[in-house]
C-alpha cells in the first residue's frame, strides 16, 4: 500500500469516507439477504442522501502553492493543468484565480444483479439503490477582495459554479492487485472478502486485449437473451399491394390545409425494394437479410462479398467513426471494386482509424469488419439505397461495434492500439483528521462537465449525425476515448479505468445513465417503468440528440436516422412517416423547437426515393425537415399534460389513386362527429374542389406521401419581430450566457392585443426567423391540462405556395382560436374579451403556506390533534418547481407542537431565500429564541386556536391575538416585521374581530380565504356569502389594511374541484376590496378538511388530498388582471414577509 500522506489544513478536513466503495464481503451480505456488519458508506441504512457534500480547497493559487507539501493539492493541480484553456477563458470574463470546491458528487447507483433483492436504505424496502460517489472539482466565482469561502472546512451551500469537472478521482484498492489476464479475477470471483469493489483500475499505455476479450466472452455467456442477435421475422405483415400496413382509423372534424411533403415510407422497407440482385429469390425486406453484403477480411486485407445472406449467421464487427474533412486513403467505388476484392489490396493503404480497427478486430479473434467507406459503393445510389436501408440490421447483427470517439477524422487512429495513451493515473492514500479508516484514491482518465454527460459528449464523434444510429442500434460497443476504452451492451456498462465487473451493478451516470438507446435494459428515470413509455421516451431523447448534430450532406438527414426508426418499428410494431409514428402522428405534428430555434432544410434527399424514385424535399411538418434542437411530442405524458390533437391526416396512394388516412392516436375520439367518420372524410373530389391546381394528372405525378391532407380551423394574425427573453442572472457563468437566452415572436390580434406566441425562433429574419407581418395559423391541437378548462390552441404558422399548398414556418400557442379553414368556412377567431386570460406564474413568485412532515427526522408531538402522512423537503422543492415558485414561506406544522427545530432546519436549506411561520409557547419563550427565529427567516407566529379551544370562542381568539401581540412587542417595540397568522371558520365573528385587528400594532394574516364556504360546501339553506352576517365586516377589515388574507387551500371552502369556480365571486370581491393585502398559498401537501378529520383517530395517519394545483392556478389566473396577479404572487408576499430583510 502507498504510505498515508500528510494533507494541508484544507484537504485534511475533507471527509473522504463519502467516496468509500463496498467490499466483497458487504455485497455478499446483501446478496444473502443480510445487512453488512458495519454501517459505512455507501451502504449506510436509514440515512437520507446527503446531497453533494463539499469542502473548500481555497483559491486556485493556494492549491498550486500547496502542491509541494500536500499530495491531494498536487493531484488537484494536475487537474487544473488539464483545464488550463478553460481557466483562461474564465479569466477573460472576470473569473481570475477562482475558488475551488472538492465535492463528493453522486456519480452512480449501486444495485443488485437481476434475480437478487436487497434490503433498502430504509427497513422494509427491497431492491433499493445505494449512492456511489466520485470526487468532482467546482470552480466558484470569487470577489478578489473577499474572504468568503477562503477558510478551510465544509461548505454548507454551493454557490452557482462557473465550471464543474466531474469524476476527477475515484476509490482505489491499493492492496488488491487485479491481474486482468486472469478471468478468475473478474465478475465477482474474488477470494478476499476485504477486496474493494468498483474501485479504480490502472490501465496500461496500450490496450491489454485480454480485457475486451473477457468483456465479450462474459456478455456472450450471460447476456445471450438480451444481447444476442435479433431474431429475423418472415417479413409478412398485414399489408396492401403497396407494402403498407393496413389499418383503420378515424378522421378529423374540419377540412384540411395541405402540406408539401417529401417521402413517407419507412426507409428500411422502401430501400428494400431496390435490391442489387434483381433475381434474388427472397424478399429484400426480411429483417437481417442482405441480397449483397461486403466485409473487410482482416486476414487477407481485402474486401469480400457475400450474396443472399442472413446477417446473424456471420461473425463480424462494425466501425463507427468520423470521416472528417481530410480525404480517406482508400474508398470503394465502381471503378476499383474488383481490385479491392484481391488479397492485400488494403494492406498499408487505409486511413489510420480503419487500420487500427482492423488490427483490433483481428486481435479480438474476429476475421471480418464492416466499414462504410469500403463496404458501400460510394458512387452508386442503388448500392447506397440497399446498404443504408439495412443499416439497422448491419449494426444490430454485428458481434461488436468499435466506436472511434477520439480524434476529428479517419486519420486519428485508435489510442492504445498503434500508439500509447499519454495520461498517467495518480494514486493517493489519505486519512483525514476525523477518520480512522484509510482510503486510496486514483485519478480518473475521463471527465465530464455534467453529471449525466457521457464521456463522449464533447467529442467530434458525438457531434456528427451518422454516428448516433451506429451506436444506438448496436448490441455491444467498445468506445475508444483519448485515454481509455469503455464497454456498453444491452445489460452492462464498464470502463477500462474502473473494476465494474462485479457481483452487483453500478449504473454510472456518465455511462449507462447518459445513454438512452431503444435496445438497452437501462430504465430511463424520466419515464414510467412501462415498456411502451420507456420506448417512446428514449425515442424522444434520441431525436433530440440527433437534431443537435451536424451532417456534412443535409440530404442525408433521414438516412442518418433511418436505422433508429427501423429499430423503433420492429420494437413497437408500428410504421413511421418521416420520423413520426403513425399511431401518434397527429400528436407528433406538435413537435417544437428548443432554446435556439430551428432552420428549414433546403436540400433534397441524397437518394431517389418513393415509388417514383425521385429525390424529394424534406417535409416542412416533420422535425427531420429542420436543422436545430427539437422536442418530440409523441409520449403519453404529452397527452396526460393536456395536448389533444384535433385533426386527422391523409396521405396519397396510387394504383388506384386515392387518399389513405394516417392512423390516429385515439381510434375512438368522441369529439369527432359521426358524420366525419369513414374513409370519405377527405376525398379526392374534395381536394379537387378546393385545390384546382391539384388535378388528377398532377397528383398522378406526385410521389406517394408527398402531400398531407386534413381539415382544420384557421385564422390570421400579425406576428412581431423576434423578442428576446434572457434567463441569465448576474453571478452565472458569462461563457454560458447564450444558453439562457431565447427568442419568440408575439402574436397580435386585430385589436392590438397579444394573444399568443410562436415557438422558439432565431434572433432575426436573416438567421432564420419569420419576418414580422400577417400570417395564417392552422389549428392542429388543443392544449389544456385535464380536467378541461379554458383551452389554448396549438397552431402551425404557415405560408402557402403558388398552388395553395401550405408549409410550416413555426408552431404557436394561441388563446381561443376557433375557425374553419381551407376556403370552405370563413376565417374568423374567438378571442378572450379582456386581459383576464390564463397567465403563467410570474417570476419571483411566493408560496406563502405549506408544510413539511418528516417524522423520521423530526418526531411529531405527543399532544397533536392529527397525524399527517409523510411530505419531505425534496418533495416540496419538486412541487414548487413544478408550478414555478421561487420563494417559500414554511408554515410550522401544528403536529409538531411548539418545537420549531424542524422549521429552523428547513429554512437553513433555502439559504436565506425562504421565510417561516412559527408556533410559540408564550409561557416559556425568551427574547434570545425570538432573535434566533428572526435571524433564521421567521416572520410570523401561527396561533393554534384548536389547542387553545378557541375555534368556536371569539373571546378566546381575541385574547390569544392580543397576548401574542403584546409578547412580540415586548421583544421588539415595532414587532420587527412580524405578523400574526390565524385560521378561524366563523364568519360571524368578524363583527368583533374586525375592530380588534384594525387597532392591532401588528398585521394579522387570515388563512385559506377566511374559510368562507362557497355554494358547493355551504350547508343546505344557508345564505349566499354576500348576505351572511359578518361578510361585510370581514371586507371592511381587509379594506382597512391591517388584515391580510391568503388565497390558499380552496378545497377548504369549496368541493367544486379542480377549478373551484364557485369561489370566483368571493375571490374577485376580495380583490376589489384590497388587492394589496392578498397573497397566494398552496397549503401543500393538502391535509384533510377539518370537517372530515373526525373519521380517524388522532394517531392514525391520514392521507393527503389529491389536488390539481395547475388547474386551480390557471382558473384563478383568469379571475385577476395582470397587476393583481403580480401583486398576489410577488409584490404582496415580499412586503408581508420582509423580503429582502429590512430589519
Amino acid at each position: 500500500m502507498a504510505s498515508v500522506t500528510k494533507l494541508c489544513e484544507y484537504c485534511s478536513l475533507i471527509d473522504f469516507s463519502y467516496l468509500r466503495n463496498p467490499t466483497a464481503a458487504e455485497i455478499d451480505s446483501l446478496n444473502a439477504g443480510e445487512r453488512p456488519t458495519e454501517d459505512r458508506f455507501p451502504l449506510k441504512f436509514g440515512q437520507p442522501i446527503d446531497g453533494d457534500p463539499s469542502w473548500t480547497l481555497g483559491r486556485a493559487d493556494r492549491i498550486r502553492a500547496s502542491a509541494d507539501t500536500c499530495v491531494f493539492c498536487k493531484a488537484v493541480k494536475e487537474v487544473l493543468v488539464q483545464y488550463e484553456d478553460v481557466l483562461t477563458k474564465l479569466e477573460e470574463v472576470g473569473l481570475k484565480n477562482p475558488l475551488c470546491y472538492a465535492t463528493c458528487d453522486i456519480a452512480g447507483a449501486l444495485q443488485p444483479r437481476k434475480g437478487t433483492a436487497w434490503d433498502g436504505v430504509q427497513f422494509g424496502e427491497a431492491n433499493s439503490e445505494f449512492i456511489m460517489r466520485r470526487l468532482a472539482i467546482y470552480f466558484i466565482p470569487f470577489d478578489q477582495n473577499s474572504t468568503n469561502g477562503s477558510k478551510p472546512g465544509r461548505v454548507g451551500f454551493k454557490e452557482a459554479s462557473w465550471k464543474r469537472i466531474f469524476h476527477c478521482f475515484q476509490t482505489y484498492d491499493a492492496i488488491r492487485s487485479r491481474d486482468s489476464t486472469s478471468l478468475e479475477s473478474f465478475f465477482g470471483k474474488t477470494n478476499n472478502p476485504a477486496d474493494i469493489l468498483f474501485a479504480g483500475r490502472k490501465r496500461p499505455l496500450r490496450v491489454d486485449m485480454s480485457l475486451p476479450i473477457q468483456w465479450v466472452k462474459h456478455c456472450n455467456t450471460n447476456h445471450a437473451s438480451s444481447c444476442g442477435p435479433p431474431q429475423a421475422g418472415d417479413g409478412n405483415g398485414d399489408r396492401n399491394e403497396h407494402g403498407n400496413e393496413c389499418r383503420g382509423g378515424d378522421v378529423g372534424s374540419s377540412l384540411s390545409c395541405i402540406f408539401r411533403l417529401g417521402v413517407a415510407r419507412l426507409w428500411g422497407s422502401l430501400f428494400a425494394k431496390l435490391p442489387v440482385d434483381q433475381d434474388n429469390p427472397l424478399p429484400a425486406n426480411i429483417p437481417g437479410y442482405m441480397p449483397l453484403f461486403r466485409l473487410i477480411d482482416v486476414e487477407t486485407m481485402a474486401v469480400v462479398e457475400r450474396r443472399e445472406v442472413q446477417l446473424k449467421s456471420l461473425n463480424y464487427m462494425t466501425l463507427s467513426y468520423v470521416w472528417g474533412k481530410t480525404p480517406q486513403k482508400k474508398m470503394l467505388f465502381k471503378a476499383n471494386r474488383k481490385n479491392l476484392l484481391k488479397k492485400d489490396s488494403l494492406r498499408g493503404h487505409l486511413s489510420q482509424t480503419i487500420e487500427d480497427a482492423c488490427k483490433f478486430t483481428k486481435d479480438m479473434g474476429t476475421r471480418f469488419i464492416w466499414v462504410d467507406a469500403l463496404c458501400i459503393v460510394q458512387d452508386s445510389d442503388e448500392d447506397k439505397a440497399v446498404q443504408i436501408g439495412k443499416m439497422a440490421d448491419i449494426y444490430a447483427n454485428a458481434l461488436l461495434t468499435i466506436i472511434a470517439a477520439s480524434g476529428k477524422d479517419s486519420h486519428a487512429g485508435l489510442p492504445g492500439i498503434s500508439t500509447d495513451r499519454n495520461r498517467m493515473q495518480k494514486e493517493i492514500t489519505v486519512r483525514t483528521s476525523t477518520s480512522v479508516e484509510e482510503i486510496s484514491l486514483l485519478s480518473t482518465l475521463s471527465h465530464t462537465s455534467s453529471r449525466f454527460s457521457n464521456f463522449t459528449s464533447e467529442t467530434t464523434w458525438s457531434s456528427r449525425g451518422w454516428t448516433l444510429q451506429e451506436r444506438a442500434v448496436s448490441r455491444r460497443s467498445i468506445t475508444f476515448l483519448d485515454e481509455q476504452i469503455t464497454w456498453a451492451c444491452c445489460e452492462s456498462h464498464w470502463s477500462e479505468e474502473t473494476n465494474s465487473e462485479e457481483s452487483a451493478v453500478v449504473s454510472w451516470f456518465n455511462l449507462s445513465g447518459s445513454e438512452s438507446y431503444l435496445n438497452s435494459a437501462y430504465r430511463d428515470r424520466y419515464a414510467s417503468e412501462m415498456e411502451g413509455d420507456q420506448m417512446w421516451h428514449k425515442l424522444h431523447r434520441l431525436a433530440r440528440d440527433y437534431s443537435n448534430r451536424e451532417l456534412t450532406g443535409e440530404g442525408d438527414a433521414y438516412n442518418a436516422f433511418s436505422a433508429i426508426i427501423q429499430q423503433a418499428q420492429e420494437i413497437s410494431g408500428e410504421q413511421f412517416l418521416w420520423g413520426l409514428p403513425t399511431s401518434r402522428f397527429e400528436l407528433g405534428l406538435s413537435w417544437e423547437p428548443n432554446l435556439e430555434g430551428v432552420r428549414r432544410r433546403s436540400a433534397l434527399t441524397t437518394l431517389p426515393t418513393t415509388s417514383l424514385k425521385k429525390k424529394v424535399p424534406f417535409p416542412s411538418w416533420s422535425w427531420i425537415g429542420w436543422k436545430g434542437p427539437i422536442g418530440l411530442t409523441i409520449e403519453d405524458r404529452h397527452v396526460e399534460a393536456g395536448l389533444d390533437p384535433v385533426i386527422s391526416c391523409y396521405i396519397l396512394r396510387r394504383e388506384p389513386l386515392r387518399l389513405v388516412q394516417v392512423r390516429l392516436l385515439f381510434l375512438d375520439n368522441p369529439k369527432i362527429p359521426p358524420v366525419a367518420r369513414g374513409s370519405s372524410a377527405v376525398s379526392l373530389d374534395m381536394v379537387k374542389d378546393h385545390y384546382p391546381d391539384l388535378t388528377t394528372e398532377v397528383l398522378d405525378k406526385t410521389p406517394e406521401d408527398q402531400i398531407l391532407f386534413f381539415w382544420a380551423d384557421s385564422a390570421r394574425f400579425r406576428v412581431t419581430d423576434p423578442i428576446k427573453s434572457d434567463l441569465w442572472q448576474p453571478g452565472w457563468n458569462p461563457l454560458e450566457r447564450n444558453q439562457h437566452a431565447y427568442y419568440v415572436q408575439h402574436i397580435i390580434d386585430s385589436d392590438g392585443r397579444v394573444v399568443g406566441e410562436t415557438g422558439r425562433c432565431k434572433e432575426s429574419f436573416a438567421a432564420g426567423a419569420s419576418k414580422s407581418g400577417e400570417y395564417e395559423f392552422i389549428v392542429i391541437a388543443e392544449n389544456t391540462a385535464p380536467p378541461e378548462f379554458e383551452k389554448k390552441r396549438v397552431a402551425l404558422q404557415v405560408g402557402r405556395g403558388p398552388d395553395g399548398i401550405a408549409y410550416r414556418i413555426n408552431i404557436a400557442e394561441i388563446s381561443q382560436v376557433g375557425v374553419r379553414a381551407g376556403g370552405i368556412h370563413h376565417i374568423s377567431s374567438t378571442m378572450t374579451s379582456s386581459d383576464h386570460s390564463p397567465k403563467p406564474v410570474p417570476a419571483g413568485a411566493w408560496d406563502t403556506h405549506h408544510h413539511i412532515f418528516e417524522p423520521a427526522r423530526f418526531p411529531f408531538a405527543s399532544g397533536r390533534h392529527f397525524t399527517p402522512s409523510v411530505a419531505t423537503l425534496d418533495q416540496l422543492k419538486e412541487f414548487e418547481e413544478s408550478i414555478g415558485v421561487s420563494h417559500v414561506c414554511i408554515a410550522h406544522g401544528l403536529s409538531y407542537g411548539a418545537d420549531c427545530s424542524s422549521l429552523l432546519y428547513y429554512l437553513e436549506q433555502f439559504n436565506g431565500t425562504a421565510r417561516g411561520i412559527c408556533v410559540l409557547d408564550l409561557d416559556i419563550v425568551k427574547n434570545e429564541l425570538l432573535d434566533k427565529y428572526h435571524e433564521a427567516g421567521i416572520r410570523s407566529v401561527r396561533l393554534d386556536f384548536f389547542k387553545a379551544q378557541a375555534m368556536n370562542d371569539v373571546d378566546k381568539q381575541v385574547n390569544l391575538i392580543e397576548s401574542t401581540t403584546n409578547r412580540l412587542l415586548q421583544w421588539h417595540p415595532t414587532g420587527n416585521g412580524w405578523s400574526i397568522q390565524i385560521q378561524q371558520p366563523n364568519i360571524s365573528y368578524w363583527a368583533k374581530l374586525g375592530p380588534i385587528i384594525q387597532q392591532s400594532k401588528l398585521p394579522v394574516v387570515l388563512d385559506h380565504i377566511g374559510l368562507v364556504k362557497a355554494s358547493s360546501m355551504a350547508p343546505i339553506g344557508s345564505l349566499p356569502v354576500r348576505e351572511q352576517p359578518g361578510w361585510q365586516d370581514l371586507l371592511n377589515t381587509l379594506k382597512g389594511g391591517n388584515l391580510w388574507m391568503k388565497i390558499s387551500a380552496p378545497y377548504r371552502c369549496s368541493r367544486a374541484d379542480p377549478h373551484f369556480e364557485d369561489l370566483k365571486d368571493t375571490v374577485q370581491e376580495l380583490v376589489r376590496t384590497n388587492s394589496k393585502r392578498l397573497v397566494w398559498g398552496s397549503d401543500w401537501p393538502h391535509t384533510q378538511r377539518h370537517e372530515d378529520r373526525h373519521l380517524r383517530s388522532k394517531d392514525e395517519q391520514e392521507p393527503f388530498l389529491k389536488i390539481d394545483n395547475p388547474a386551480w392556478i390557471r382558473s384563478l389566473s383568469t379571475w385577476l388582471n395582470g397587476e393583481e396577479w403580480q401583486d398576489l404572487w410577488v409584490n404582496n408576499p415580499s412586503t408581508l414577509y420582509d423580503y429582502p430583510a429590512k430589519s
